[in-house]
C-alpha cells in the first residue's frame, strides 16, 4: 500500500496534484492585482474570500472545487498564507481573519447580527492606528 503523496510506477497521486493547481488559481486571484481574466471571473462568480456553501450550488464546478479546496473552515491554504490589510479596500471587516484567527463574525456574533455594516470592508470602517 502506498503512502500519502507516494507515486506508484511514476502515476501522481491526483488528488494532491488537482489541489495543488487549484491553490495556484487561488494564489494568482489574491495576489495579482490586474487581469483580465480576474475581471471575468469577478463578473460572472462575484470574487470573495469566503463564500457560503449555498452560493456555491449556483457555481461551476471548477469554482465550487477552487472555493471548497482553498477556502473551507481553516483548510491548508488559509493556514500555509498570510496577508497584509494595506489599505483595507479588499478585507472585509466581519468575513475575513485579519485580527487575530478568527473571522470577528464568529469571534462577535451578537455585534455582527446588530451591525448596519456587515459587507462592508476594513478601509471602509475605519483607520488602522498600529505602531510603525
Amino acid at each position: 500500500m502506498l503512502s500519502e503523496g507516494e507515486e506508484w510506477l511514476g502515476f501522481k497521486d491526483i488528488r494532491k496534484f488537482n489541489d495543488a493547481l487549484l491553490a495556484k488559481w487561488k494564489w494568482r486571484l489574491m495576489s495579482e492585482e490586474k487581469g483580465r481574466w480576474k475581471e471575468v471571473l469577478m463578473s460572472k462568480y462575484g470574487i470573495q474570500s469566503d463564500h457560503n456553501i449555498q452560493q456555491l450550488n449556483l457555481k461551476s464546478w471548477w469554482w465550487r472545487d477552487l472555493s471548497k479546496t482553498c477556502s473551507e473552515g481553516n483548510g491548508w491554504f488559509r493556514n500555509a498564507t498570510g496577508w497584509r490589510v494595506g489599505a483595507g479596500d479588499t478585507v472585509s471587516f466581519w468575513n475575513d481573519v485579519w485580527v487575530g484567527n478568527k473571522i470577528l463574525k464568529d469571534a462577535f456574533l451578537r455585534l455582527f447580527t446588530i451591525s448596519l455594516d456587515q459587507r462592508k470592508n476594513v478601509g471602509e470602517v475605519g483607520v488602522w492606528l498600529g505602531s510603525k
